[in-house]
């Protein structure tokens, strides 16, 4: 058995990421197309789950405290997202304009200052017709 080290562990997932968000990016172009939402299931607070979904530009982000959703306000500020909706606890923000190499790197942003995470980190990427 081949062991990955841990960067090749975090540039596959981004390729896969990249993968599925050409995918949606594609669907989006082709009007009357449903895009699946893409769950990013890592583990964080103790918990393995989809704490971050993608969906044709919007970043959903759950499991936001205070400080968690002022970290995704910055983001979404210093991103030019527009604040599409809020909760109690998560947050979803929207790209008007996206591409797939954007998303890939916004969602890294947000791995790494919302949740103290990354890539290498990520143990399943899901897409979901909901």
């Amino acid at each position: 058995m081949v062991r990955m080290s841990d960067d090749e562990t975090e540039e596959g997932s981004k390729q896969e990421l990249l993968n599925m968000y050409d995918q949606q990016y594609s669907s989006n172009q082709n009007e009357g197309t449903v895009a699946p939402h893409i769950n990013l299931y890592f583990p964080f607070d103790g918990v393995t789950g989809h704490h971050f979904q993608f969906s044709k530009g919007a970043f959903n982000a759950v499991n936001l405290n205070d400080d968690r959703k002022a970290e995704f306000q910055r983001i979404i500020d210093s991103e030019g997202l527009q604040l599409e909706s809020e909760g109690p606890s998560w947050m979803t923000a929207r790209a008007t304009d996206w591409s797939p190499r954007t998303a890939v790197r916004v969602t890294g942003r947000i791995l790494e200052r919302v949740y103290d995470t990354h890539y290498g980190n990520v143990i399943k990427i899901e897409a979901v017709n909901e």
